[in-house]
């Protein structure tokens, strides 16, 4: 039997030393912040920026799981309170993708315009964009 807490502990240490190997400076949220905390990892640096990480074979575009998961982000990080959310996540022997709301290109007649990226070079560019928003960088 797989235990979800040791699982879920292992795929966001993965996930961690993913973006650190992309130089993306994180880490779980989990460890310094304890429990009840809502994403799972942090950018300390930029609190705005909020990534869920997930591990789940049945994950995928365009099912119910990947919609609940989207609608639990929105609800965690509101684009009213300025956070942007991010979920990192792959299915077993697969790379990782990272799903977000596109804000610049959402279209209000469909309140859900989501982006996935799959190459790591366009996970990284993202996230580092973000990060120069949310912390300021581009108001200097």
């Amino acid at each position: 039997m797989v235990n979800s807490r040791q699982k879920g502990k292992r795929i966001e240490l993965e996930a961690v030393k993913f973006l650190k190997s992309m130089g993306i400076e994180c880490r779980r949220s989990q460890q310094y912040s304890g429990a009840g905390h809502d994403f799972d990892i942090e950018i300390p640096d930029a609190p705005n920026l909020k990534i869920e990480v997930k591990g789940v074979s049945g994950l995928d575009l365009g099912t119910k799981l990947m919609d609940q998961y989207c609608e639990k982000a929105e609800a965690d990080a509101p684009y009213e309170s300025k956070a942007e959310w991010f979920i990192l996540w792959k299915k077993p022997r697969m790379g990782w993708r990272l799903t977000f709301i596109n804000h610049e290109v959402l279209d209000l007649s469909s309140p859900t315009c989501r982006v996935t990226l799959d190459r790591p070079e366009d996970i990284k560019e993202c996230i580092v964009e973000a990060y120069k928003y949310h912390s300021g960088f581009y108001d200097r």
